[in-house]
């Protein structure tokens, strides 16, 4: 793309966030992160977030460093204090809360002194980026949650990073995609180079190194940093390899509109999948724990690639397939006191690991229900119970040590924080919210234009590869879900016509058609001379009308109404 017109168009996409939303589909696929639950319910959760929070406050030394017992050290600093901060940031505490700030410098130190990755490193980068993104993305606003977290979602601001800390992200992002194995999965340590070439030597690979290192590139992905998309293929491709090749049948579960009591609604039967786990490494036993990830990293992989040149429909149909089925095997072997284990054992350790594996599962795939079981209410309950008088909670199964004795002491870093994220249900969501989409209703995309720029690309990708992938006759239909979106998703759509691959282009070109009425002469096929201009016309007609544009979803169109130019 030439850089000047680039430029311009990028800037005035970004300015759209403050036109108003398109109107709202009727359709079971939502943005929200679940369904309503009782306001005293919710009073009690909140309740032991606050104790939560207060006790991992104080696990944080007078450096900024969190740790555990009554030295609050770790052999892990940076990977500790970057997880506190995070529960910290996505619990709500401000930007310039002293005990963020204090966090922030204390990685920002770490990360310079190199002494803070002589163990598993992608774990502790990863949680890094975790932290980074979530310090640079505003606290939910409460009021616009309707009075709880766990209502509306809020409208999130634009994530505004300085160049340093970006250039520190970055490093980071690179350093753990040199932790890929070429296999596709991710182990401990990376080389000091970048493009896959893994140590086999230093760990060698896992699906629990592979799920934070997704989790890691996915933050910095929505923070602007760019990552060859082959690392997600490669990934995507071992993924769906190495989860178990059959399992029993499941009948998947989806909200029943017409019932639920005080906690949350009923379910109904939905279809059939099969449950199918992931373990440690390779086809070992299947553990929730690892079968968590693997459903979450699937959904990172496919956020990734829909739309991109190299995926089609056939490997997009296996990766549905590979989620559905993780979550029924979820469903068939759910437990929210241990980590179920399909050997029958009753658990394999990491209980607390397993539950924010759960609450990622859930949330990434957009999904409530797991088999019969509503996943967060249940864990949400458990949770409430375990919680130690002081405010924290100890699972056992995890490296930190718990601190000694009974009482408002006792705790265990991890597990706390891995308590709270469950509870906070912290995981960013849009993704995850269409990841197990695949019938021919239209979207519900009545919160796209309360998006920020990187999430509202993804949701736009899924739009686009969903218009890719439809035959001649849907196609309008398809078509109309561009509407929904609202006018940002025409700029994204010019965007596209300087796409690559001519693939990507004619779908840019035939959704413009639809929507507007209009090729203003452009042709996918041409010599990029040609397009060069077509493309330039096209931007002009976007920049000087935009603002006048009104979206009529029932007609699958956009039309000139009064507005200014």
């Amino acid at each position: 793309m030439r850089p000047r017109a680039a430029g311009l168009l990028a800037m005035t996409v970004a300015a759209l966030l403050a036109l108003p939303p398109s109107a709202p589909a009727k359709d079971d696929l939502r943005f929200a992160p679940g369904p309503p639950r009782d306001p005293a319910f919710l009073e009690l959760v909140n309740g032991a977030i606050d104790r939560g929070v207060a006790w991992m406050r104080s696990r944080q030394g007078t450096d900024g460093t969190f740790g555990d017992g009554p030295s609050r050290t770790s052999a892990y600093p940076f990977g500790y204090t970057a997880l506190g901060v995070h529960v910290l940031r996505s619990c709500g505490a401000p930007a310039d809360d002293p005990a963020v700030v204090k966090g922030i410098e204390a990685l920002r130190r770490l990360y310079r002194s190199g002494s803070a990755f002589q163990h598993a490193e992608t774990y502790q980068l990863a949680l890094g980026l975790l932290a980074l993104e979530a310090h640079f993305a505003a606290p939910p606003d409460e009021k616009e949650a309707g009075g709880s977290r766990y209502g509306k979602p809020a409208k999130p601001a634009a994530r505004r990073i300085p160049a340093a800390d970006l250039e520190w992200m970055r490093s980071m992002a690179h350093r753990i995609c040199s932790a890929q194995d070429p296999c596709g999965a991710f182990g401990y340590q990376g080389t000091d180079g970048y493009g896959g070439t893994g140590r086999r030597g230093r760990g060698g690979w896992d699906h629990s190194n592979t799920q934070y290192a997704l989790l890691g590139l996915k933050a910095a992905r929505r923070c602007g940093v760019d990552i060859d998309t082959k690392v997600f293929l490669r990934c995507l491709e071992h993924l769906l390899d190495d989860q178990e090749p059959s399992g029993p049948a499941v009948e998947r579960r989806e909200t029943d509109d017409a019932g639920g009591d005080r906690y949350g609604p009923r379910s109904r039967a939905a279809g059939t999948d099969h449950a199918r786990g992931w373990g440690y490494r390779g086809r070992s036993t299947a553990t929730g724990s690892m079968t968590s990830g693997g459903v979450s990293s699937v959904v990172i992989c496919r956020g990734e690639l829909q739309g991109r040149t190299g995926y089609g429909g056939a490997l997009d149909g296996r990766a549905v397939k590979s989620i559905r089925d993780g979550i029924a095997w979820i469903g068939r072997n759910f437990s929210v006191t241990g980590n179920p284990s399909a050997a029958g054992r009753g658990g394999s350790g990491w209980h607390y690991y397993w539950l924010y594996g759960l609450e990622r599962a859930g949330v990434l795939a957009g999904v409530t229900w797991t088999g019969p079981h509503d996943w967060y209410l249940e864990g949400a309950r458990y949770l409430l119970g375990a919680q130690e008088s002081g405010g924290g909670w100890e699972g056992g199964g995890g490296f930190s040590a718990a601190a000694p004795g009974a009482g408002p002491g006792r705790g265990n870093l991890l597990d706390t924080a891995f308590a709270l994220l469950f509870l906070k249900k912290a995981t960013f969501r849009v993704e995850g919210a269409v990841a197990t989409e695949e019938s021919d209703s239209s979207l519900d995309l009545s919160g796209a234009a309360d998006l920020d720029d990187a999430s509202f690309r993804a949701v736009f990708d899924t739009v686009r590869s969903r218009f890719a992938r439809a035959a001649e006759k849907d196609r309008a239909a398809r078509a109309a879900d561009f509407v929904r979106l609202g006018v940002r998703a025409l700029g994204l759509l010019v965007l596209d016509l300087e796409a690559e691959g001519a693939a990507e282009r004619e779908v840019a070109i035939d959704a413009l058609r639809r929507v507007t009425g209009q090729t203003l002469g452009y042709d996918p096929a041409a010599p990029q001379e040609v397009r060069s201009a077509a493309v330039a016309a096209w931007e002009e007609w976007y920049v000087t009308r935009r603002r006048g544009l009104v979206g009529d979803a029932a007609a699958g169109r956009f039309r000139e109404g009064a507005g200014p130019r």
